[in-house]
């Protein structure tokens, strides 16, 4: 007769493997984090396909290019690209998180999988020379965006409260492809500060090599305003929006 195993739900750590979990629960504390943000008008139609049917987008739609470095997190050392769309849900500002690449699977899997922020494993550099220069390599030598900054003023005042992502959450189902185990709305609500941020001369490229990654679908029609944050952040409070 066999020896039935010994591990039971009580015992499960809170990610997989659960036996030495990947990851712990939100919130994420960052410590000297970099943050370029490059903010630009971008196609209504193109921006509409890639938004669910639950939120809403102006008229004039701005997305936003997102390079950063976090050299200390609970979740490590890791380097980020993003892509968002702002937006609103049910009359609320919100940001819908459209592309996400990072560069260690502890970020990507803790990212997807409670936030359910649309994370893939990336090729990135962020660079300070003349100025601010960062871009997202996949694979490694195929260039996917660059995003570049030169830094003119201090913006002053107080740091804004907080900023409130809205992200897509899909499980596939093992038994059927065409119906997800889980299509949800999360919620993220991300704190700034304490930190500086900085007001400058900015600008994204997105070069269109790959469909897999293809953050050239929000197209640049006209870059708007570009910043740097410079300081400490939190991924606080994660929150179910709805099911759909």
């Amino acid at each position: 007769m066999g020896t039935p195993g010994k591990l039971t739900k009580d015992q499960f750590g809170y990610s997989m493997p659960p036996n030495a979990p990947l990851y712990n629960p939100f919130p994420v504390h960052y410590r000297d984090a970099r943050v370029l943000s490059i903010s630009y008008l971008t196609d209504l139609e193109a921006a509409a396909a890639l938004l669910p049917s639950q939120l809403e987008l102006s008229d004039t739609p701005v997305a936003t290019a997102i390079f950063a470095d976090y050299p200390w997190s609970t979740v490590g050392n890791y380097k980020e690209v993003a892509q968002v769309v702002s937006c609103t849900y049910q009359g609320r500002d919100v940001v819908y998180a459209v592309h996400f690449h990072v560069t260690t699977a502890a970020a990507m899997s803790a990212g997807r999988e409670i936030a359910g922020f649309p994370k893939k494993i990336g090729h990135i550099e962020f660079e300070i020379d003349e100025m601010y220069s960062s871009y997202l390599d996949r694979p490694k030598d195929v260039r996917i965006c660059t995003g570049i900054f030169t830094p003119v003023r201090q913006v002053e005042g107080a740091l804004p409260a907080k900023r409130e992502y809205v992200s897509l959450r899909v499980m596939p189902n093992p038994q059927d492809a065409a119906q997800p185990s889980l299509s949800q709305l999360i919620g993220t609500e991300w704190v700034l500060g304490p930190g500086e941020i900085w007001g400058g001369i900015g600008q994204c490229h997105f070069t269109g090599a790959s469909p897999q990654d293809p953050y050239h679908a929000l197209p640049v029609v006209k870059t708007l305003e570009s910043s740097l944050f410079v300081g400490s952040m939190a991924a606080s409070a994660v929150t179910f929006v709805e099911d759909i």
